[in-house]
């Protein structure tokens, strides 16, 4: 069972004001606004393309962390849908009465991005690979990945003074102080690990390394935030066997898939 973090509650005081989970009036004439987690935007995107395709209907994407977009839907953003990295914030918005029940719609995860190549992991050498190496990961704070990554840190009992943690804003930004060269390596989403082939220099090489074995599958929520729809519609597809390639293609597991 999911613990809801009490911290949450307060970004949700103003909303409560004016905002409520329904939104009236809402035409059909502007584009769905979907709040996107940032290590589902390319997959959202082809997401939206085949809901395009087959309805006509403009999608509009708007990616950040979690942490990020769960406060501007708290304080009154006009999106439709949330597809977050996490089930705490879809659940903290739907017991403060501003979106729906949350539900599943994909299972990530983490791996460990170094230069060159790498061989396999015991547990000892992994904890040696984090140990001293300057490593990107997102903001604990505002991204799921990055408190999986930092979780990671803990159960290996690697010490605080041995951490050279690098945060980037998101698990997008995590990937993208690899693909620059600032970091050593980074623990970043799978998904995310096929971008980078157009980012790294031409010569460079890089390991992308499972950490079988460990707590690092993230399980992805979504909550509907208004009452368009088309934003029903739009899950429905996300949830439909028919986006199964799509997911598998990004790197992802339909939720329930993963294995310990």
């Amino acid at each position: 069972m999911h613990a809801i973090n009490k911290r949450l509650f307060p970004a949700l005081t103003s909303a409560l004001v004016f905002l409520g989970f329904a939104t009236a009036g809402i035409s059909d004439t502007r584009p769905l606004r979907v709040a996107v987690a940032s290590n589902f935007l390319t997959t959202a995107r082809d997401l939206a393309d085949l809901y395009t395709s087959e309805t006509t209907e403009k999608v509009v994407l708007i990616n950040g962390s979690s942490g990020t977009l769960f406060a501007q839907i708290s304080n009154g953003a006009p999106y439709d849908l949330f597809l977050s990295a996490d089930f705490e914030r879809p659940q903290v918005l739907f017991d403060a009465g501003l979106g729906q029940d949350p539900v599943p719609y994909a299972m990530g995860e983490l791996v460990l991005l170094q230069r060159g190549q790498v061989g396999s992991f015991s547990d000892h050498s992994l904890k040696e690979a984090l140990s001293g190496a300057r490593t990107a990961i997102a903001d604990p704070d505002l991204a799921p990945y990055g408190m999986v990554a930092l979780n990671l840190y803990d159960a290996l009992g690697v010490a605080p003074d041995a951490r050279e943690l690098v945060y980037g804003a998101n698990v997008s930004a995590a990937a993208g102080l690899f693909a620059s060269g600032n970091v050593d390596q980074a623990l970043i989403s799978r998904s995310l690990t096929q971008e980078l082939r157009g980012l790294i220099a031409e010569g460079d090489d890089y390991t992308v390394t499972a950490l079988d074995g460990h707590e690092v599958h993230v399980e992805q929520y979504a909550t509907i935030v208004s009452q368009d729809h088309r934003a029903v519609d739009f899950l429905d597809l996300i949830l439909s066997g028919a986006s199964a390639e799509i997911l598998a293609a990004h790197g992802y597991q339909s939720p329930g898939e993963a294995t310990p």
